[in-house]
């Protein structure tokens, strides 16, 4: 297995990291409306995060929405340049970094950051689950003859049908038993947008669904594990051809 290594143009184009908690009774939207205006200068855009319940019945024979309600359940917070996104709802806390993503030091010190002040507002009682998900973009030359090139896993087509591949879409739910979690490994072909290169969606999302204190120093620890989980899972699903592309 590889060593997990910098790259000088890594092809992550989002990374994410998201806590699931239970919240004090009574919390509303408006409670998330406080947050925002303690970083209103780093996240001037915002808008409501709305979730929509449908209900279904039985009409003629056939199952039909009868009704749907929608709830304010918090904010979603841009930066000026759209880069840096968190949410703030009622069911946890995201922060989202967009390419071009600078290192794991920043990434994790502003989730921080932002995380110390839902804590402070929101008093969150529990965190219930936590995840990190990296979801790269890498763009093989189009002169390729087999992703086995770059990536070591791909579909397998039967010589019988082998007349080009459209698209695909591959995911493999692997457990990791060390870390009492999940890993989620997903590919598929991206819009080519460049007829000289193939994109590739290679997604990583690793979580672990357990009971912290909101406080708990456990939590960001172990989303350093994850992190190192993430760059060893990477560096497993390429090959040495995918890594001279990033270099």
């Amino acid at each position: 297995m590889q060593p997990t290594r910098h790259y000088r143009q890594a092809p992550i184009i989002e990374a994410i990291l998201d806590l699931r908690v239970t919240l004090p009774e009574g919390t509303t939207a408006e409670t998330f409306a406080v947050m925002h205006d303690r970083v209103r200068d780093e996240y001037p855009n915002v808008e409501q995060q709305i979730q929509v319940q449908s209900s279904l019945g039985l009409q003629a024979n056939a199952i039909v929405q009868v009704g749907a309600t929608q709830q304010r359940i918090g904010y979603v917070c841009r930066s000026q340049d759209g880069l840096r996104i968190f949410q703030a709802t009622t069911n946890g806390f995201t922060f989202n970094r967009l390419r071009p993503y600078d290192s794991w030091n920043l990434f994790r010190d502003e989730a921080r950051r932002l995380w110390g002040i839902y804590r402070a507002v929101c008093k969150p009682i529990t965190v219930t689950r936590v995840a990190l998900r990296y979801i790269n973009r890498l763009e093989l030359p189009s002169t390729l003859k087999d992703f086995k090139e770059y990536l070591r896993t791909v579909p397998e087509v039967p010589s019988e049908l082998d007349t080009g591949l459209g698209g695909f879409f591959v995911q493999l739910q692997i457990p990791q038993a060390d870390l009492d979690g999940t890993l989620i490994v997903s590919e598929t072909l991206a819009p080519q947008t460049d007829p000289t290169t193939v994109p590739v969606i290679v997604d990583f999302d690793l979580f672990r669904q357990h009971d912290w204190q909101s406080d708990d120093e456990d939590v960001w620890r172990y989303l350093e594990q994850l992190r190192v989980r993430k760059n060893v899972a990477f560096e497993a699903s390429i090959t040495d051809a995918a890594r001279k592309l990033f270099d």
